[in-house]
């Protein structure tokens, strides 16, 4: 479904020298952590340059975020040797007592609950590697329930690597509720750099260790620096009702240039670009800067979509994230993006890039809420090849991540500058096309695949009729959207200016379909909660196959089909099953109204399906 009018657009449109200077700037403000000096005059900064710029409305939105600052942590082997290895708190951590807690420690791997089968980690002092399945908080949870006193995560990184890391175990994503309290892991938490894991695991392999864990932190509401801007089309050039949204975490540790002051000198340069007079901008563009992205767990991009959560529902046609830019060593690209932005992704990456990147689900994890309202989401960068991520134990952002090391000589220019452009062609695009460019059949696909996941993994499905009954409304569902497409082609060959005011109410029309298909599809598929929640911090759930009904049914092969919590585990996925039968009948209900119209409303192909006949 692609448009040409916008194939070129974008050439040479960026001024790479700006980008260079945002990034020198914005790297003097080191630690940038929410509620210090450095993130607020980082957000001045930023302001102060927006407001040079005409045609876009710029503020800071304040608000209280409720976060954690590192006082004090030690990591002392005791036996069969004496050493003390440095370390950092994990923020949120629970404080030890001053003497600190003393036991033997287990290692766990990636500390996924996998790792924990048949083993008894009670007053244990758990040892795990970092990664993002489980991420950092899920591991501290983990453990928490097992029983264990105290968890040491290791740096990820090269075998030497003297790096500690930095980061949070707070395991609620976003700003908190009453009842997220709760859900924050109550456990001592510290990082060790991964050339000291290392030798811990050598000395296990030899026989028991005992370790003594202290840690400290701090736990506080502070006021947020989070800077956006607004660009509202001049009436001359607007033509569509949509919005799009773009944004970076500002928040960033250490040294911040990769991560993530070279997503924020991206950003600064398409928002300069994109208001000069000569570019043409059909859709209204938010830009974002977010506090609260690194301790507080997304805590700033949580609020936005909470406290703009019914514009973000009704117009939004999907959230671009901008981070780890630029980084030195790599090249191969990876796009944890929503299923039917695929296409669309492919066609922009092979202009620019020559290929296309690795497709992979998004996560719930980083600044990622806007997927639980049903807003598409897109996040592509450049990483390691495997071999080399090998290598790196995993270190998908560098083995500088998260330090002091993360400075200037880490940018990599040309993967910078290729970044920004590709970029700089997904907006474009976004901002001109008259329909939106998603396909859903991309998205059913995908979901069909998943149900055949569920079955050939749990060979006896508790109801499985439900599951084949969801199957065959979903293949109907398929066959229907296939035929829109077809539709939709009709127009895919004209540009905005060859549009008469017939051909845009109807363009207003299938837009507001395709917004609602996603507003209904992702929370249903992509979710655990509902719309107006969110999900723990990076839920290793939400990478399975149909995510709510993976998290009953790996519960319920834990229990006989007679006891009193199966049979309460079945209710649950009974509702579940309810759920996505409903969306899909929901889901054909919108097709079928769309189609429904008077056959003059719209022109029927002469080869489309039956489908769109009335």
């Amino acid at each position: 479904m692609a448009n040409p009018f916008t194939k070129d657009l974008a050439r040479d449109r960026l001024d790479f020298n700006n980008i260079l200077s945002f990034v020198k700037s914005l790297s003097k403000y080191k630690d940038r952590i929410a509620g210090t000096e450095s993130i607020k005059e980082a957000s001045l900064f930023i302001k102060g340059f927006l407001e040079e710029l005409q045609d876009i409305e710029v503020w800071i939105d304040e608000f209280p975020i409720y976060t954690s600052f590192p006082l004090e942590s030690e990591v002392a082997v005791l036996s069969p040797i004496a050493k003390v290895f440095q370390s950092f708190p994990n923020l949120y951590s629970l404080n030890t007592p001053p003497e600190g807690v003393t036991n033997d420690v287990v290692y766990v791997e990636r500390g996924g609950s996998k790792e924990y089968e048949g083993l008894d980690v009670r007053n244990k002092i758990i040892l795990a590697d970092l990664s993002y399945a489980p991420p950092r908080p899920e591991k501290a949870w983990l453990a928490r329930n097992k029983e264990a006193s105290a968890i040491i995560l290791s740096n990820w990184g090269h075998p030497q690597n003297e790096i500690v890391g930095r980061g949070a175990i707070k395991h609620v994503w976003g700003p908190l509720t009453l009842e997220d309290v709760n859900r924050i892991p109550r456990i001592p938490s510290v990082n060790i750099s991964r050339k000291d894991a290392e030798f811990l695991k050598k000395l296990l392999e030899k026989g028991t260790v005992k370790i003594n864990v202290k840690s400290k932190v701090e736990d506080r509401w502070v006021i947020s620096n989070q800077p956006i801007g607004r660009i509202i089309p001049p009436q001359s050039k607007s033509m569509f009702d949509e919005l799009l949204v773009i944004g970076g975490h500002l928040e960033s540790w250490g040294g911040t240039v990769t991560d993530n002051s070279t997503g924020i000198a991206v950003i600064l340069e398409i928002v300069r670009t994109l208001l000069k007079k000569e570019e043409k901008i059909r859709r209204e563009v938010i830009t974002n800067f977010w506090d609260g992205h690194e301790i507080g767990e997304a805590a700033g991009s949580g609020w936005f979509v909470d406290n703009y959560w019914g514009e973000l529902n009704e117009r939004a046609i999907a959230y671009v994230n901008f981070d780890g830019f630029g980084m030195i060593g790599t090249n191969h690209f990876i796009s944890y993006s929503s299923p039917e932005t695929w296409g669309f992704l492919g066609e922009v990456e092979k202009a620019v890039i020559g290929k296309e990147s690795e497709k992979r689900l998004p996560l719930k994890i980083g600044d990622n809420f806007f997927l639980g309202i049903g807003i598409p989401y897109i996040f592509t960068f450049a990483t390691y090849p495997p071999e080399e991520m090998e290598k790196l134990g995993n270190a998908l952002f560098g083995w500088w991540y998260h330090s002091e090391e993360d400075t200037l000589d880490k940018v990599d220019e040309d993967i910078l500058k290729l970044q920004a452009e590709l970029h700089f062609h997904y907006i474009i695009k976004l901002l001109n096309e008259p329909i939106i460019p998603w396909d859903y059949v991309t998205f059913i696909k995908y979901i069909i695949h998943e149900i055949k996941e569920i079955e050939k993994s749990y060979k006896d499905v508790p109801r499985s009729d439900r599951l084949n009954t969801i199957l065959k409304k979903v293949e109907v569902f398929q066959k229907k959207i296939e035929a829109v497409n077809d539709f939709i082609e009709e127009y895919s060959d004209k540009t905005p200016e060859e549009l008469n005011e017939k051909e845009i109410s109807r363009i207003k029309r299938l837009n507001k379909f395709l917004l609602s298909l996603g507003r209904l599809l992702n929370p249903a598929f992509r979710s655990t909660t509902d719309k107006y929640s969110h999900d723990p911090y990076g839920y290793s759930i939400l990478t399975k196959p149909l995510p709510r009904v993976y998290s009953v049914l790996v519960k319920l092969n834990k229990y006989e089909e007679s006891s009193f919590e199966y049979n309460c585990l079945l209710t649950r996925l009974l509702r579940e099953y309810n759920y996505l039968e409903d969306t899909i009948s929901s889901v054909i209900d919108l097709v079928d109204n769309l189609l429904s119209l008077k056959p003059n409303y719209f022109t029927i192909p002469k080869n489309s399906s039956s489908l769109f006949r009335t």
